[in-house]
């Protein structure tokens, strides 16, 4: 029995690392191989990728990480968080957390679209 969830953890530990980049000593790895990280910021990607009526234009966000994706980007570095008020300048509008313990699901479901989308195109999230 033993045996078995020796296995069993190997696997879990195995499928859990997949997809994601990691070190060894100056190099970047992911799924085994050598990862050259080829980078953008894209900080309005979670707001894109909520639904029209929450201010978001998943249209764009398609195009764009297309766009991205032809020029041979594979990784983006992306906002997975933003704090209001949503009545105060220079903020990401509708944010994420406008008060205290008070969270907007519609932009976790955009950051949740954003991150099924570059999936999609074999590109990582920093």
């Amino acid at each position: 029995m033993k045996s078995v969830y020796s296995v069993l953890l190997l696997l879990v530990c195995q499928v859990s690392a997949m997809g994601f980049v990691t070190t060894k000593g100056t190099e970047f790895y992911r799924d085994g191989k050598v990862y050259l990280i080829k980078s953008a910021n894209y900080w309005q990607g979670m707001n894109l990728g909520a639904t029209k009526e929450y201010g978001g234009d998943r249209e764009r966000l398609v195009k764009e990480l297309d766009q991205m994706k032809a020029m041979g980007v594979n990784n983006l570095r992306v906002m997975a968080s933003s704090e209001g008020p949503d009545d105060q300048p220079f903020r990401m509008r509708p944010s994420m957390q406008p008060a205290p313990g008070q969270y907007n699901e519609h932009i976790f479901e955009g950051l949740d679209y954003l991150l099924h989308e570059m999936g999609k195109r074999d590109m990582t999230a920093v």
